[in-house]
């Protein structure tokens, strides 16, 4: 029997939400096998607001700013706006590769499609719109198809009025839907471009995200980048500087991290003492052996105030709901 999954959703913050747990399901190495998801994804929300493991090329926010005003301004309705966006963001996949090939090897890393291009399902506009609403980066209320549809036809309107006699009048120009900040976007843009930010684009994308996240990590790290590099984000040299409320939390992390591990190592030996054929149980023993001995050498799980932790999850969580 072939198994189904359906959802209502009220407004387009809970669909986008919902398109990204779908995605999850499509991504192979994604296994949550205690159900546990929804505590770690509460952490990384409040560390890391609008970012998710979909997310990992910054500028990709403001691609498709970019790609999404093109295709608004070159078109005359909303259907052939949403055509053009989609034929833009090949295009881009083509530039990104263009452009990155001259590089170091790992500047062409995180090119959404390089493999699908035409064929893409889905796009960098709809991976990216929960971090560009979050940040305040997208101002539109509707979603990204809203936004198209009420952006060309505001477009349209406005070709369609005759100008005004009164050389005092003014026609109105129709809203971005973006930040009015938004860099312009760099010539040949569709021909041959990297990920590498420019100053002004840097300094835009730092400013929003430190007066949409204030009291966050992400707008912590943004204000105190750290010149190290770091397996776990805990062993971030400089994170002892940090405001009590995120080093608690990301104390929280350390320690639900250390459990839930522990958690799944056992829970897959389990299944390797009961599968049939070549499942041997030994390197599960030997993980497990590794996890005792680093969890006795840390303390981590004696001294952990389970309560806090529990009450601080059900404080993310609603948060997370109101937003």
């Amino acid at each position: 029997m072939t198994s189904r999954l359906g959802w209502l959703d009220a407004d387009e913050a809970q669909r986008r939400r919902m398109m990204e747990v779908v995605d999850l399901f499509r991504d192979e190495g994604t296994v949550d096998e205690l159900g546990i998801g929804s505590v770690a994804d509460a952490i990384s929300n409040a560390l890391f607001p609008g970012i998710s493991v979909l997310h990992t090329r910054l500028r990709y926010a403001l691609f498709v700013p970019w790609l999404v005003q093109e295709a608004v301004g070159t078109t005359r309705g909303s259907r052939d706006a949403t055509t053009a966006l989609r034929r833009l963001e090949v295009r881009l996949i083509d530039s990104l590769i263009l452009g990155t090939k001259a590089l170091e090897k790992d500047a062409s890393a995180g090119i959404i499609g390089v493999a699908a291009r035409h064929r893409l399902k889905r796009m960098p506009s709809t991976i990216y719109s929960t971090m560009l609403g979050r940040w305040g980066i997208s101002m539109w209320e509707l979603g990204l198809e809203g936004h198209l549809r009420q952006a060309a036809g505001t477009r349209l309107l406005a070709l369609n009025t005759p100008a005004p006699d009164d050389p005092g009048m003014y026609r109105t120009v129709p809203d971005t839907g973006f930040a009015p900040s938004l860099p312009p976007a760099p010539k040949g843009l569709l021909e041959a471009t990297s990920f590498a930010l420019t100053p002004d684009e840097a300094e835009f994308l730092k400013f929003r995200i430190m007066i949409t996240t204030p009291g966050t990590l992400l707008s912590w790290l943004v204000e105190h980048p750290s010149g190290d590099d770091a397996t776990w984000l805990w062993g971030l040299p400089h994170l002892g500087e940090a405001p009590l409320p995120i080093t608690t939390l990301v104390d929280h992390a350390r320690r639900f991290h250390t459990a839930s591990h522990g958690a799944v190592l056992l829970y897959n030996l389990m299944l390797a003492e009961q599968a049939p054929g070549d499942h041997s149980p030994e390197n599960y023993c030997l993980a497990l052996a590794d996890w005792s001995s680093e969890v006795e050498s840390t303390g981590c799980l004696h001294d952990w105030d389970r309560a806090d932790f529990w009450v601080t999850i059900d404080g993310l969580n609603q948060e997370l709901l109101t937003w």
